[in-house]
């Protein structure tokens, strides 16, 4: 059986459309009947029945622009409904994100804190020492062995050099 790309069958759909939009069959048997019935009258030429499906006719077209109209305002509800939807959707991501934010510079703040601590810190243990106290981001022309006294060249130290 064929299907389509949805999964499924033409059928299944034909049925499913037919339960959606119960107008749609039943203004569709009616025109059918109707027209039927001005055929079979005007070949036989029963002018009195003949009048009465071309009156029945009419009734059928007005039923149409009827269900056309209230089809129309369905839609326009439908339409009203999906905006408040999306609405909701874009109002409960802009929370979503506004929480995010806030999240994101409370944890940036305490960040901030602890950097502003750690820099104290280095500045009293670099300061302890007796020298220009770098906080750990300052560059100060220094590496880290030459903190401890050591000194990166092979040859020799300053303090051999002098004696």
């Amino acid at each position: 059986m064929a299907t389509l790309s949805t999964g499924e069958t033409y059928a299944e759909r034909f049925w499913g459309r037919m339960k959606r939009e119960p107008l749609i069959p039943a203004g569709a048997s009616a025109a059918f009947r109707v027209f039927g019935g001005v055929v079979y009258h005007a070949r036989k030429g029963n002018q009195r029945q003949l009048q009465l499906w071309m009156r029945a006719r009419v009734i059928a077209q007005g039923l149409t622009v009827v269900a056309i109209v209230w089809g129309f305002y369905r839609l326009q509800q439908d339409s009203v409904k999906y905006n408040e939807k999306i609405a909701q959707e874009v109002a409960r991501v802009d929370e979503e994100k506004a929480r995010e934010r806030a999240a994101f510079e409370e944890r940036l703040r305490e960040a901030e804190v602890t950097y502003e601590a750690e820099a104290r810190a280095a500045k009293s243990w670099f300061g302890s020492k007796g020298g220009d106290a770098a906080t750990p981001t300052e560059s100060s022309g220094k590496r880290w062995y030459q903190y401890l006294g050591w000194s990166h060249s092979s040859s020799k130290s300053d303090s051999d050099k002098k004696a």
